[in-house]
Parts: C-alpha cells; structure tokens; sequence
C-alpha cells in the first residue's frame, strides 16, 4: 500500500505541475476547500473524498512535501489528536480544547505538552 500512495503522490505531484503550472500549495489548498464543501454536499459520493485526497496531495506537493515526509507528519499528528480533549461546536463538528499555561504566560496546547515544551519561549514542560 504504500508504494501505491508514493506512486500517486508523484503522479499527483506531476499532473499538479503540468496542469496547473502557475497554482501553489495555498491555491492547492483553496481547492481542497471546495472539494470539502462538494463532499459535505455529498456525503455518499466516495469521489468527492478522493478529490479531496487528491487535492491535499497536490497541495503538499506543491509545499515540496515528499510522501515519506507527508506520511511522518501524518503519523505524528495522529499521536498529538490522542492526547487532545476534544469538545463539540455549534455546527456539529469538533475541536481541541486548549487549557494550560506556561509561566511565561503563554497558553499550552495538548501538542505542546505532547513535544515538551513550549512553543514559545521553548522551555521544557512537563
């Protein structure tokens, strides 16, 4: 499996560049926005989650992201939502809650804590 993702990463990747010659990560990104919106409209409609993969793809693509790099983040991140409290909004959907504080003043994020320190004055949390 994964050589099939490296496989479409760099075909993504490639078609991205040809394609769309002038278009960045961030306008990458934009179409990853609509492509969401599409799929929201069209929950059912595994096409519209693949579009929004490839999007996504494109864009990290574009910010000169490897897939090997991509996937290590990914992997990462997943570690850091773990640890997160989560709490639901008004539309449905979800975010972390961000609570504790560091004595420089700086509020802490779950990821934060999760790295050890603190994202701004780098001193060691624990």
């Amino acid at each position: 499996m994964i050589n099939e993702f490296n496989e479409l990463f760099e075909l993504m990747g490639d078609f991205s560049k040809k394609t769309f010659p002038d278009a960045g990560s961030i306008e990458h990104l934009k179409k990853l926005k609509d492509e969401a919106d599409e799929a929201i409209k069209e929950p059912k409609d595994i096409s519209e989650y693949a579009d929004c993969f490839l999007a996504l793809i494109g864009a990290a693509s574009k910010a000169g992201f490897t897939p090997q790099m991509f996937l290590e983040a990914s992997f990462d991140k997943f570690e850091i939502l773990k640890v997160r409290k989560w709490q639901r909004l008004p539309n449905g959907s979800y975010q972390h809650i961000k609570q504790s504080f560091c004595s420089c003043g700086a509020e802490h994020s779950n990821e934060a804590k999760f790295m050890g320190q603190c994202n701004y004055c780098l001193k060691q949390i624990n």
